[in-house]
């Protein structure tokens, strides 16, 4: 799924700029519903940052709700992307304690990857750490990986280390994973020297080493990625 998808508005049902309030005032409505989420996200691009500031605020208190809705994820993930992160910061809080099932659903995963590449780790760090404790397991997962590559492509350098760390006992079995590979690669890109060297090392120890790898199906790209960053 790659960096966020956030482009330009969908075009919604005509609305002006002073109706904006009138507009929040519906949001947990609107959203529920394929007109009224763009019609949302079109009134989120065109709000300034006053505007933005309380423009979910009918959204409060129903983030887990609303991440799971195949229309209402659009405009928590469009407000990410656009509002200041001191107003997008609330959807973080509701998410926290559940951070591991939230990046397992087909939804609510996009919300915490558009938050690990817009919000920073000061808002997103008690999310990191749910995530963390499980980057072996989420590696697998259809959605999880894509929460996880996120998390080391935007994380601080120390996240960074603490994911290597975390993926390096498993990273023999992740990099034959048809998912697990992508996170590999991702911290073998991303992550410092060290980390890279430490999980290249943890690869190649696997039965057969390198040259059984290099065969793999998913494992060859991979080794493809061990030897663009020499690493072997």
């Amino acid at each position: 799924r790659g960096e966020s998808p956030i482009g330009p508005p969908p075009q919604g049902p005509p609305f002006e700029p002073s109706n904006l309030a009138a507009l929040a005032q519906g949001a947990l409505m609107l959203a529920a519903t394929p007109s009224g989420s763009r019609l949302l996200q079109a009134g989120i691009a065109a709000a300034d940052r006053e505007a933005l500031g309380g423009f979910l605020a009918h959204l409060r208190g129903h983030v887990w709700e609303i991440a799971a809705s195949p229309h209402g994820n659009h405009v928590l993930q469009r407000y990410i992307a656009i509002a200041p992160i001191e107003f997008a910061s609330f959807v973080a809080q509701e998410l926290r304690g559940q951070a591991v099932s939230a990046a397992t659903h087909v939804t609510r995963s996009r919300i915490l990857e558009r938050l690990l590449e817009h919000c920073g780790q000061d808002v997103t760090a008690p999310l990191a750490e749910e995530l963390l404790e499980h980057i072996a397991f989420l590696a697998q997962d259809p959605f999880g990986n894509f929460v996880a590559q996120r998390m080391i492509e935007h994380g601080r350098p120390e996240l960074r280390h603490n994911a290597a760390a975390a993926l390096a006992p498993h990273a023999a079995a992740l990099a034959r994973h048809k998912r697990g590979n992508n996170v590999v690669r991702t911290a073998l890109t991303h992550c410092a020297l060290e980390d890279q060297r430490r999980l290249a090392a943890a690869v190649a120890a696997a039965p057969g080493g390198l040259k059984a790898l290099g065969k793999h199906i998913v494992g060859c790209y991979v080794v493809r990625q061990m030897r663009f960053a020499k690493l072997v």
